[in-house]
């Protein structure tokens, strides 16, 4: 039955509310879910219902030799239509996208107001040459924890069917299903004896969720407001709905042991310890409450969660053979070493979900093992709580520091190889694209026994570097390893519609520079990060490199190659632009620093040089930011304005928290503990905060210049912090529409202006040999 509205200006009694949370259910009566017309339906949502008419999709069983989704193309003559065949929904969206991706030149890839879908007008559809392609693993996972909050926190139903079709097409059949979830926890912290406020309160904001259900923080950006809670609820009902029509399997949270501190009341003689502290977060938000899992509680309480959890949103349909996710320890050593405590740490998470569901699947993120604490032997014992072949673990960043060769297959475990790739949606292209192609199918190669059984991407945020993902997604279906280069090369001319050797020879550039990158760690310049004297090494950013492809790419647009007003193309534009404007922006910060330096040893105090410099950087950064307003990919008020619209924000109080959440998670996620961790090239973002601060630190320099003292950068901090603070809380939006600038025109300008330094400046770079050059330097290279 529908949950009623929850009363607006007035507490609710804890008896009554507990009463009617427990008493409803947001799960509807199970809908028909007919593959074929489930992925119709996501054929005509992309494509339009002209093509969407003109596919006969069918259902087929799955591989009989390996039990892995397969699909097929092939043409009916008689009634002159395209027919595609597959297992499940899934399946044959994947066969509709190879279909559309190598007959209409089709590419479907994030973007702002569909900007990144392109596909050729072709009536009648072309007969295909008939094939049959069956699925190399098992499974296709997506997501990080993290990417609920770095993406999806604020998302309304329409923008998560768009996500759900995306994955479809691109043939996820596990995807991560973790929103709604604060309904759940709330019901069980209510039903044992906790107050509204106290659960309530010990929930993170909308944007800080993600680490607070991995026990990281609590309360930070809080407390959620019921509204938010039953909002979340209802849009995670309709997610599970669509994912199971598609034939996906979503991975659903899990209960690992992180509680409100007010639990420590209601089972005073319970063993609560308390999570390691998290992120330099002080004890009001970090070293959350831990039930051991050795407690006779845990298991109570555990098998609660997943009961609760069935009935909300399982109601109408077969609930058995699910899977879950759980992170008792992520970036957090146990406090117990023993390793009888860590195998029936991970045995008691396992028995409470097979309680409930006696062919549950235990998924795991392996990002724990990363730290020093998890030797093999630690490994091996806190695995080995749970039965082969019951877990499933996520090899999180596999293309970079591969677990699975480290500790011997998990020990037997099932396990997925994944691209983590991205940290905090930082800004950025780049990746390793090599490693993609060949990592999947190497793995067999390397040990033949190795217990891999899917591929995946688990970004902390998506919604970047598109043809990465187009690559990673591609591998479940891949046997062998892909030839990178001919990749991009067909990639180039889907996305942008044409064959283009001025696209195509820029892709190649990136694929072999900047998509054939050691470490996605990297920030690759400096306009995002908090100014300070040092300079950090930078000399693998193949700036060169990045300049080249971006006159490649204008000289495409400008010569009539590629279309110049289509979306892909604006935003690669866009993008790529971005990048070389913050290499130039690193070198004359660079440059800046070193004329201080050399004029301080000289004992001289006219500013006049630097000054210049100085002035130069913030005309680059204003450029910046105006080229970033030309695609509404790039666009700060694109992300605040999901923020106050997002489902069931209605109050005053509602829109200022989702505002709060919003600026506070890219700039100083927290009070500046991870600052600028999350940090992004918007526009708006960059004119708004970047800026400021460095116009800051400019001022600084010079005035130390003048004075003769060392510039001091805790002092320095210690005055940003509280103009950074006043941004967070600023009720100011910025714009979610475009500037109406023509990108092509910007980034013609900005080649001109900034690529294409002034004479000056490149004196200057050359009488100054010490100054990091960012591996060539742009300004050097031209």
């Amino acid at each position: 039955e529908p949950l009623e509205p929850s009363p607006r200006g007035r507490p609710a009694m804890r008896a009554s509310l507990v009463a009617c949370l427990l008493a409803c259910s947001f799960a509807l009566p199970a809908r028909a879910s007919d593959p074929a017309t489930s992925a119709r339906g996501v054929a005509a949502r992309v494509f339009g219902e002209q093509i969407a008419a003109q596919l006969e999709l069918q259902v087929i069983p799955a591989d009989p030799e390996s039990g892995h989704d397969a699909y097929e193309l092939d043409y009916d003559r008689a009634s002159s239509r395209v027919v595609i065949r597959g297992n499940s929904g899934v399946a044959i969206s994947a066969g509709v996208y190879q279909y559309m991706s190598d007959y209409l030149n089709a590419s479907v890839a994030w973007g702002v107001n569909r900007t990144g879908v392109r596909f050729d007008s072709v009536s009648p559809l072309p007969a295909p040459t008939a094939v049959r392609v069956v699925r190399a693993f098992k499974h296709s996972y997506s997501w990080n924890v993290c990417t609920f909050g770095y993406s999806a926190a604020f998302w309304d139903w329409a923008r998560w069917q768009r996500e759900l079709d995306w994955l479809a097409l691109h043939g996820v059949n596990l995807p991560l299903a973790f929103a709604g979830q604060e309904l759940v926890w709330q019901k069980l912290w209510l039903e044992v004896g906790m107050t509204d406020s106290e659960v309530r309160e010990w929930f993170s904001g909308p944007a800080f969720l993600p680490w607070q259900r991995m026990g990281n923080i609590m309360a930070w950006g809080g407390p959620l407001d019921q509204d938010w809670i039953e909002g979340q609820a209802e849009l995670q009902q309709s997610i599970l709905d669509a994912m199971m029509e598609l034939g996906m399997r979503p991975v659903l949270p899990g209960f690992p042991g992180h509680v409100p501190k007010a639990l420590r009341r209601i089972y005073p003689n319970a063993s609560i310890t308390s999570t390691a502290p998290w992120g330099h977060f002080n004890a009001t938000y970090t070293e959350v409450p831990f039930l051991e899992p050795t407690d006779s509680h845990f298991q109570a309480l555990a098998t609660r969660f997943y009961e609760i959890q069935r009935d909300t949103f399982g109601a109408g349909r077969d609930w058995s053979g699910m899977a879950y996710n759980a992170d008792q320890f992520n970036e957090m050593e146990p406090r117990n070493k023993d390793p009888s405590y860590l195998a029936a740490a991970n045995r008691a998470v396992w028995q409470a979900m097979s309680t409930v569901d006696a062919n549950a699947t235990y998924v795991m993120q392996a990002w724990l093992f990363h730290e020093q604490f998890w030797t093999a032997a630690a490994v091996k014992a806190y695995l080995s709580g749970v039965p082969t072949g019951r877990m499933l673990i996520l090899d999180l960043n596999a293309e970079e520091q591969p677990l699975w060769s480290k500790f011997d297959s998990f020990y037997g475990h099932n396990f997925i190889w994944n691209a983590l790739h991205n940290y905090g949606g930082r800004s950025g292209m780049y990746g390793n694209l090599t490693r993609v192609a060949t990592g999947p199918p190497g793995v067999k190669e390397a040990m033949p026994t190795a217990t891999i059984v899917g591929t995946g991407f688990t970004p902390e945020a998506i919604l970047q570097n598109p043809v990465y993902y187009e690559l990673v997604t591609r591998m479940s279906w891949e046997h062998k390893a892909v030839d990178a280069d001919r990749f991009v090369t067909r990639w180039s001319q889907r996305r942008y519609g044409a064959n283009s050797p001025s696209a195509v020879a820029a892709w190649l550039l990136m694929r072999r520079t900047i998509y054939d990158t050691a470490w996605s760690w990297t920030r690759w310049g400096e306009v995002e990060a908090r100014p300070q004297a040092t300079v950090p090494d930078r000399s693998d950013l193949n700036a060169t490199a990045s300049a080249e492809a971006l006159r490649l790419l204008v000289q495409a647009g400008s010569n009539g190659e590629l279309d110049p007003t289509s979306g892909p193309y604006r935003h690669d534009l866009v993008d790529l632009a971005s990048q070389v404007m913050q290499f130039v922006f690193t070198d004359e910060a660079a440059l800046l620093r070193k004329l201080v330096e050399q004029l301080q040893a000289k004992g001289s105090k006219d500013p006049a040089g630097a000054a210049q410099v100085g002035a130069a950087m913030q005309a680059a950064l204003s450029s910046l930011d105006a080229l970033l307003s030309t695609d509404p990919s790039f666009l700060l008020g694109h992300w605040l304005q999901e923020a106050v619209t997002s489902p069931n924000t209605t109050t005053p109080d509602q829109v200022a928290n989702r505002l709060f959440n919003a600026k506070n998670q890219i700039t100083l996620w927290g009070l500046g503990n991870i600052h600028d961790y999350a940090s992004k090239l918007w526009g708006g973002l960059v004119g708004s905060y970047y800026a400021p601060r460095w116009a800051m630190f400019q001022k600084q320099l010079l005035q130390d210049l003048q004075s003769g003292a060392p510039f001091d950068q805790a002092a320095f901090v210690a005055e940003l912090i509280p103009v950074e603070l006043q941004w967070n809380e600023s009720p100011a939006r910025f714009p979610d529409q475009v500037s109406g600038a023509d990108p092509l025109k910007t980034a013609e300008t900005l080649v001109e202006q900034f690529v294409n330094a002034s004479a000056a400046v490149k004196a200057q770079f050359e009488a100054s040999p010490g100054v990091d050059h960012n591996g060539g330097g742009v300004v050097r290279a031209y």
